[in-house]
């Protein structure tokens, strides 16, 4: 499954395992976004929007 919502449920399952509905209130803010390589994602002095190593932002 490459769907990035749910790689980003298996990483984060595998590190605390969540209920259903606390999974779907959390994952409802994701929104999946790609860059192309060696894009800058946050500027200095900008507040980070993304998961390191992901490819979800939060919406």
């Amino acid at each position: 499954m490459n769907d990035p919502i749910e790689i980003m449920r298996r990483q984060l399952t595998g590190l605390n395992p969540v209920g259903e509905e606390a999974w779907e209130e959390f994952s409802s803010i994701w929104v999946p976004v790609t860059f192309k390589r060696k894009s800058v994602i946050t500027a200095a002095g900008e507040v980070e929007k993304y998961l390191p190593n992901s490819t979800v932002k939060m919406g």
